[in-house]
């Protein structure tokens, strides 16, 4: 691709944020064929497409030392049918949620600054490394010690969109390397957002570590359950398409919430996303 054809790369911070949109939409910039004009639409495009690949994925993993290569590898493979930037840095700063000031006024929680992301992510893959990836440990170590290095990831969050997903993938890697299996769908997703932004805004990991306690399990019949579950539906999926292409009364575009473009301010979905 050309300059042109990258624009979340160029200009001010302003300019690249819009540059991950199309402006004919206000989506965010999609490989879609034929393209997506609504949100709902999108987000469908989406979750067909990544979940196909991650079921390919947990197959068989993208093989790494949970470094920045690692994660962002994982990232291309989830999202290479959906972005064009699948796998690549985020060029802005994102937020999300509000942070609390000792004056009692607030502020956007923003995510660690780009230039940051490198520095974090790899010292995070240091400390797994120091620590054996966190193998021979009970269910219960496993999860304590999982929530800080979960928590630095999530203060990262390197991309524009699809981190929870990419995170869950490379912790369920690890878990599975150290004999546990977590289990991710037990959390609803307002918790999942209510945990994570404690953590990471507020520094305290309690309810993050008490969550994961009782999520993780051993890897035992429920994970070879669940695997037997995903390679039968692995067997039977075909490539996804984009659900609904060509259904009749499908809307003129919507114009974009005055919110969705806003510089700085990451209008996704939640973390779980």
């Amino acid at each position: 691709m050309t300059g042109s054809d990258r624009p979340w790369e160029a200009g001010s911070e302003p300019e690249r944020w819009a540059g991950y949109f199309d402006p004919a939409t206000g989506l965010l910039r999609n490989l879609s064929a034929p393209p997506v004009s609504t949100p709902a639409q999108l987000e469908q495009f989406e979750n067909s497409h990544v979940e196909y690949r991650l079921i390919g994925l947990r197959a068989e993993p993208v093989a790494g030392s949970y470094d920045l290569e690692h994660v962002q590898a994982i990232h291309r493979e989830l999202f290479r049918d959906v972005y064009p930037w699948a796998g690549e840095l985020r060029t802005v700063g994102i937020s999300k949620g509000v942070r609390d000031l000792p004056d009692g006024a607030q502020a956007k929680a923003g995510f660690l600054p780009v230039e940051h992301i490198p520095f974090v992510v790899n010292g995070m893959a240091d400390q797994l490394r120091q620590e054996n990836y966190l193998r021979g440990l009970s269910n219960e170590e496993f999860a304590d010690r999982l929530a800080g290095h979960f928590n630095d990831l999530n203060e990262a969050h390197p991309f524009r969109d699809g981190n929870g997903r990419t995170q869950r993938a490379l912790w369920d890697q690890l878990a599975a390397e150290a004999g546990h299996t977590i289990h991710w769908q037990a959390i609803p997703n307002d918790v999942n957002i209510r945990i994570s932004h404690e953590a990471r805004v507020n520094n305290n990991l309690d309810p993050l570590r008490s969550t994961l306690r009782a999520i993780v399990t051993d890897d035992g019949l429920m994970a070879r359950t669940v695997k037997s579950y995903e390679a039968s539906r692995l067997a039977g999926i075909d490539t996804p398409t984009r659900p609904g292409a060509g259904s009749a009364g499908t809307s003129a575009n919507p114009a974009p919430s005055a919110g969705y473009r806003s510089p700085g301010f990451d209008a996704g979905r939640g973390y779980g996303r």
